[in-house]
């Protein structure tokens, strides 16, 4: 489990992958792609100005089911009575809702008052639960750097934002 002085070697290594990427870019032409999803995404997400009150579908636009027939918020919380929304037959949409509203980044802390909130949506809520929020401060440092990055790539590489849906399929966007 990443912790410590950890986050800090992380964000370096997303960094230093990212300026990997943007090297590649350069020499790879007509045939530019995202290939470091994590660094696509992101930046791809800034240029769309998504604002995400939510980190994913979980509860929102999917759920997963086991083998018992229980509702989870997401296959990462199978098993886990704090996720489960009811049961084949008996699902809870109040239960559904609960969740969901309990983790509006406008709703929970520290996020309530973090400037990148709506670019990180709050982080995955099976990692939060069960690891805290000590990633808080390497994920507003990748945003940071993703900010900054992007007007110069945007520039450098403009079919990697092009608003033509035929243009952003690439094996890290469908």
């Amino acid at each position: 489990m990443v912790s410590g002085s950890d986050w800090d070697t992380y964000l370096a290594a997303m960094i230093e992958a990212a300026q990997q990427e943007t090297a590649r870019l350069d020499c790879d032409g007509a045939q530019r792609r995202w290939r470091f999803a994590n660094f696509g995404n992101a930046l791809t997400e800034i240029h769309r100005g998504t604002a995400r009150p939510l980190p994913c579908g979980a509860a929102y636009g999917y759920l997963s089911v086991d083998v018992d027939g229980r509702y989870a918020t997401c296959h990462r919380t199978v098993g886990d009575p704090r996720f489960e929304l009811g049961s084949i037959g008996s699902r809870s949409d109040d239960a559904r809702a609960a969740f969901l509203s309990a983790r509006l980044v406008d709703t929970q802390q520290p996020c309530r008052d973090c400037w990148a909130r709506y670019l990180c949506g709050g982080g995955c809520h099976a990692e939060v639960t069960h690891a805290g929020r000590d990633g808080c401060d390497m994920i507003r440092g990748w945003l940071d750097f993703c900010l900054a990055a992007y007007p110069e790539l945007r520039r450098r590489f403009p079919t990697l934002f092009s608003t033509d849906k035929s243009a952003e399929r690439s094996p890290t966007h469908g």
